[in-house]
């Protein structure tokens, strides 16, 4: 396997990879963009996404700097702060996340976010992760998460397994969910292609029920469905281009469709 194992709890920003309710945009236990880990280094990330909205509502956009260290593919800690616009809303989050090895085969994972604002984003979330690598080429993903809206709480429980063949990996996901007095089903299937050395293009496909902000302190249950394509391809000896496009069809409430472009580097 080359440089395929690192486990990430937010695909969404290190693989320019967009969860359900946000464009694949929700934090998920799956796997990112991988990268070969050299050893230990300092990674700094400045991305950028903007999305149009049918129905006359306003556009979407956010910008996040993430700041990590990464001792090895499992071993990693990264601080991230993010301002989002949506709704005609403005909205701050800041988080940090972490990965390390329990033992040769399993490696956990944890993420922790807040907005001090949480007008339109969640007020807290709370994940956590295993992967288990069962057999050469062959991970299993398991992972809780817990969000809290203003007036509202989430609960989520993720399951899904991953394979590589050659140069490219497939990874299936199912998430159950637990909020607004209903339980509520989703999946997940991701198809990527490692076309070199840290280098990646990754299919996102989603389907399912979910709640999600709709308006200025509202959250609500909608059927969700999200088509996108991510990629990283490296610019030069450490520095790397992401970049992501999706669209999304959120229930009766609006469709949208936009991008990511971000730039990492390596020190």
């Amino acid at each position: 396997m080359k440089a395929h194992t690192p486990f990430h709890p937010h695909a969404r920003r290190s693989a320019a990879a967009l969860g359900l309710a946000a464009a694949l945009g929700a934090t998920l236990p799956a796997t990112a963009v991988a990268q070969a880990a050299a050893g230990p280094a300092w990674r700094a990330t400045a991305s950028t996404e903007y999305s149009l909205l049918d129905r006359g509502l306003p556009a979407w956009q956010s910008q996040t700097l993430r700041l990590g260290r990464h001792w090895q593919a499992r071993q990693w800690v990264e601080v991230e702060a993010t301002h989002t616009r949506r709704y005609d809303q403005d909205d701050t989050e800041l988080a940090l996340a972490g990965a390390v090895p329990v033992g040769d085969t399993l490696t956990a994972t944890a993420r922790v976010a807040h907005s001090p604002t949480h007008r339109v984003l969640a007020r807290d979330t709370l994940a956590a992760g295993l992967q288990w690598a069962v057999a050469p080429a062959w991970l299993v993903h398991a992972g809780l998460r817990h969000t809290r809206y203003t007036d509202n709480r989430v609960e989520q429980a993720t399951l899904g397994v991953e394979h590589y063949f050659g140069a490219l990996g497939a990874t299936l996901l199912a998430h159950q969910s637990r909020g607004l007095g209903r339980s509520t089903g989703a999946g997940e299937l991701r198809l990527a292609w490692y076309y070199a050395d840290a280098a990646s293009v990754t299919l996102f496909a989603g389907s399912g029920d979910e709640a999600t902000a709709v308006g200025a302190g509202a959250v609500a249950l909608a059927r969700v469905r999200s088509l996108a394509l991510a990629g990283r391809h490296p610019l030069a000896p450490g520095w790397s281009l992401e970049w992501g496009l999706h669209r999304v069809r959120q229930g009766d409430f609006h469709r949208r469709g936009g991008a990511t472009l971000g730039v990492q580097h390596t020190f």
